[in-house]
């Protein structure tokens, strides 16, 4: 965490570097070289060349070396859990790759034990299933020592990627070159690129047949019938197709530069109407306008169908939605990070002269510019209790969270106007955690099912909720740690993508947290 905070101090230094991104001659698919390809391993079996389980159900590398990584299992170390004490040499994100494994695996985490032995990381997890039950089948016990030792060995830099079998039951790994020879992997990365070069056509002809497909196999209605509505819908999706193909091309650049990013934090922003915003910035919306026109729409008609997201309120909202396309347009190499809120502020109506609030509910019908990325998502925990451990003799205090939620990402791509330049958006919702849902559900408590998915979901439903009372209080505060949270750690995940040294973070991270009183600013 002081990392993190070395990094916050940089706010007043130097700008980042400001990178320019190539411009549509150079920018057209360049980095083919850089992609890979995965095939999926159909059996453990081709395991077994480097790895062999021992007798006591421990886990090896076929190396000489005194630091080999190993997992064991202790199922006879607790009465009412399964203990899988995994020995590796200590590395930062070792732990999150750990328990992620337990997480796709559908398993809990009772409690951890550490301890250190030299350069080993040595801890002990006290693991169940999801009704909280020990885990005595020994070839799932197997499977999940595969898992985690193949999540050890390949250095949490997503070379493994476990999963959930077919029904819920084993796993399954991708891992790069899996039963293919080089020059097929070649000849396949070459045809697809050749499929992928060069971008979506911007000529009346080609919009019209990607807003009428969109019409047919996105809103799923008859090309022959669509009202004003459903042909903005596919307008939007039409648009934001091509949004895709720069916000891609993009962060492919950033990421093999590798520059220093900013990353813009604030809870509201007051984004306005992407239609048009989006067609200015594309410099495409003549071309919108004559094919819509050929096909009986006005352009000006649809784009009065999109509402307002109700992401922020007032001018500071607006100022910060300002903030993100400066950003774009300028080609500095930036992220932004919201909130999702379910209802936003309020939708004001005027009856006898007085105001009334109402919620708004702007998205009923969708939103058609976010991408929604359920593959990417934090735990954020509340509340719990401290509790002395003692390892080795010596005592430590241990958080026990009371609460969990996810925080899942909502994706928005921002262009910059005059450049290829399309950063990112993301905005955080919260879910109720799978653990809990799952759990009263098995146990028949089907209305505290539903009482945790509303508590979790309040925290992103509306933006400053009142604040006069000690409940209202609360929901602001856990509402802004978890917007923090789930940001930090989506900051720190990326620059562990590209760096393994964490005095480097100050050097690759700037943060300017946008805190909602100008005179702050």
């Amino acid at each position: 965490m002081s990392a993190f905070s070395a990094s916050l101090a940089t706010a007043g230094r130097p700008s980042p570097t400001k990178v320019s991104v190539p411009s549509s001659l150079t920018l057209s698919r360049p980095f083919a070289t850089s992609f890979s390809l995965f095939w999926p391993q159909t059996s453990i079996a081709l395991k077994a060349s480097r790895l062999r389980v021992l007798e006591n159900r421990e886990v090896l590398t076929e190396t000489s070396s005194s630091s080999a990584a190993t997992v064991a299992v202790r199922n006879e170390e607790s009465l009412d859990c399964t203990v899988f004490e995994v020995r590796a040499r200590n590395r930062i994100g070792l732990l999150q790759v750990i328990t992620r494994v337990f997480s796709v695996l559908g398993l809990k985490i009772d409690r951890a034990v550490v301890e250190f032995e030299g350069e080993l990381f040595v801890k002990k997890f006290y693991v169940t299933d999801l009704r909280g039950r020990k885990i005595e089948d020994d070839e799932n016990l197997e499977r999940i020592q595969m898992a985690l030792m193949d999540a050890v060995e390949g250095g949490g830099h997503g070379a493994v990627a476990p999963r959930v079998g077919d029904g819920g039951r084993g796993v399954a790994f991708r891992k790069a070159g899996l039963g293919i020879d080089s020059r097929d992997r070649k000849g396949k990365a070459e045809r697809m690129f050749g499929l992928m070069d060069g971008f979506l056509k911007n000529d009346p002809v080609s919009l019209q047949k990607d807003i009428l497909d969109h019409v047919e196999f996105t809103v799923a209605r008859s090309r022959f019938n669509f009202d004003d509505f459903e042909a903005y819908q596919a307008l939007s999706h039409s648009v934001r197709d091509r949004l895709i193909e720069r916000w891609h091309d993009t962060h492919i650049y950033f990421k093999k530069k590798d520059p220093k990013r900013v990353y813009f934090l604030s809870l509201e922003f007051l984004m306005g109407r992407s239609l048009s915003n989006s067609v200015i910035n594309l410099g495409i919306q003549d071309q919108y306008a004559d094919a819509l026109s050929q096909l009986g729409f006005e352009f000006e008609v649809l784009a009065e169908q999109e509402g307002d997201a109700a992401l922020g309120n007032g001018g500071l909202a607006r100022l910060a939605a300002c903030q993100m396309d400066s950003l774009a347009t300028l080609d500095y190499p930036a992220w932004g990070y919201g909130l999702r809120y379910q209802y936003g502020l309020f939708r004001q109506i005027i009856m006898d002269g007085f105001q009334h609030e109402q919620p708004d509910y702007w998205l009923n019908f969708g939103n058609p510019w976010e991408i929604e990325r359920v593959h990417v998502s934090y735990p954020v925990k509340f509340y719990g209790t401290v509790e002395e451990k003692v390892s080795n003799g010596k005592k430590f205090k241990v958080w026990i969270p009371g609460e969990a939620v996810e925080a899942v990402a909502y994706d928005n791509p921002i262009p910059g106007y005059g450049t290829r330049n399309t950063i990112n958006l993301r905005l955080w919702a919260a879910k109720p955690s799978n653990q809990c849902d799952i759990e009263s559900y098995n146990t028949g408590d089907y209305i505290n099912s539903i009482v945790n998915r509303q508590k979790a979901e309040t925290i992103s439903n509306v933006l400053y909720p009142d604040d006069r009372s000690y409940q209202g209080k609360e929901l602001r505060l856990k509402q802004q740690y978890f917007f923090v949270s789930a940001s930090c750690q989506d900051i720190i995940r990326r620059f562990k993508d590209l760096n393994d040294n964490f005095e480097l973070f100050p050097e690759k991270v700037v943060t300017l947290l946008w805190n909602g009183c100008s005179s702050d600013k």
